[in-house]
């Protein structure tokens, strides 16, 4: 087959040479249909073998790739190289980067698939998943910004449970958070009341989900990790009574391309670990890690929340989608893959969250999700600009693999304290 695919090279190379034109080449790209372009226009589509032209100014021939619903790719190769190869690149494929949702999934369906049909269709599934939770998550935005728009059930309610709703701070897809104190002891500390709505309410999965949340809050008691006071049930909605952490979230500290100095991400990430290190030491995994999910109290120390994906040892599996929920830029591989739940997952999102705070970016930048979990599952995060053992740290913790990261977040606690030392 190679003799074959060599003789046939070179008989391609011997037409070229004496062809006005130049040689024919055979460009690899994804999507496989992209138009071909020079410097001088388009050359035609790589679907089939491409005509060059006999010599290009300076020796270099500026490619183009283009194609409709892609972003464009160029690229400058000598023309030297087609004297030798007929294939353009001799290894791989030019890739073009979707700009939709239905070219993402034509971008990545033979990686996919080569990667086997059920990880395909896993992909493909959580993909529809997150898409539909995203489209919910956009609408609550929209009713956050606008208070006409709420519905009646959210603004009319008062109280639930004891307790008097005050102040509305925020809102997701499945539960909306309020401030709130006990209606009999009104001058008492402000809580935060945590109520699934009403349309969440009535599936099982959601309200099964909430109650393990509150269960694994019961199950941990650790100065940075978010108390429960309180839970229950009322007139068909369940609730959680939380501590309040006055300060917003880790992420209204973290702005695009400003590093944190080490001594304030230390200030951040040493409790951080501390709390993960001690929740997995209880049998608890939180899995859906990021700076989102960790609060920040009045005196400026962090209160990691939103235990609703995390697992216990001794809690069953909800559903077959469990095991792909999640937030795709802290997801590990193997989390993606939908692989049993262990702590490394927990490590990786952690080494996510403090390359963020060091560098002002996360490892890995990507349009949509679907870019965002091929690169968390095939490319090697870039070495961050930073002093080699710390560096060191952060890409042991984002390693591919569970078993080349540190053997737990303590001993990744350490080595991150040792590095800064």
């Amino acid at each position: 087959m190679r003799i074959a695919r060599s003789l046939a090279c070179l008989l391609l190379l011997l037409s070229g040479a004496r062809a006005k034109d130049g040689p024919f080449v055979r460009f690899h790209t994804v999507p496989p249909d992209a138009i071909v372009a020079d410097q001088f226009g388009d050359l035609g589509t790589a679907t089939e073998p491409v005509k060059l032209r006999d010599t290009y100014d300076g020796g270099n021939v500026a490619l183009t790739f283009r194609a409709p619903g892609y972003e464009t790719s160029k690229t400058d190769v000598s023309f030297a190289y087609f004297t030798t190869s007929l294939d353009y690149p001799q290894k791989g494929s030019v890739y073009l980067a979707p700009q939709s949702l239905s070219a993402s999934l034509r971008y990545y369906r033979t990686p996919l698939l080569s990667g086997g049909l059920p990880l395909g269709l896993g992909l493909l599934l959580y993909l529809r998943s997150r898409r539909k939770v995203r489209e919910a998550q956009d609408i609550q935005d929209r009713l956050q910004l606008d208070p006409v728009l709420v519905s009646a059930s959210e603004t009319s309610r008062s109280c639930i449970g004891g307790y008097a709703l005050l102040e509305r701070l925020g809102s997701g897809a499945a539960a909306t958070v309020w401030k709130g104190v006990k209606r009999e002891a009104p001058d008492s500390q402000k809580v935060a009341i945590k109520v699934l709505h009403q349309s969440s309410s009535s599936g099982s999965e959601f309200r099964s989900r909430f109650r393990r949340e509150a269960q694994l809050y019961r199950q941990l008691s650790h100065p940075n990790i978010v108390h429960m006071l309180d839970w229950g049930e009322e007139s068909g909605q369940v609730y959680l009574v939380l501590e309040l952490a006055e300060g917003g979230t880790l992420r209204r500290k973290l702005a695009p391309l400003v590093a944190l100095p080490v001594p304030q991400a230390l200030h951040y990430l040493d409790p951080l670990f501390s709390a993960m290190a001690y929740a997995h030491s209880n049998g608890v995994v939180h899995r859906d890690l990021k700076p989102e999910n960790i609060l920040l109290t009045g005196d400026d120390r962090i209160k990691v929340s939103d235990f609703g994906l995390g697992r216990a040892d001794n809690s069953e599996s909800l559903t077959r989608s469990d095991t792909t929920l999640g937030t795709p830029a802290y997801m590990a591989p193997e989390q993606i893959r939908g692989e049993s739940y262990h702590p490394a997952m927990d490590q990786y999102a952690l080494g996510v969250v403090a390359y963020e705070m060091l560098t002002g970016q996360r490892p890995f930048q990507a349009d949509d999700p679907v870019q965002m979990i091929w690169k968390q599952m095939n490319e090697a995060p870039p070495p961050p600009d930073l002093p080699e053992p710390l560096a060191q740290v952060l890409l042991r913790m984002l390693a591919k693999e569970p078993r080349l990261r540190f053997a737990d977040v303590e001993l990744a606690r350490q080595a991150l304290l040792g590095a800064c030392a």
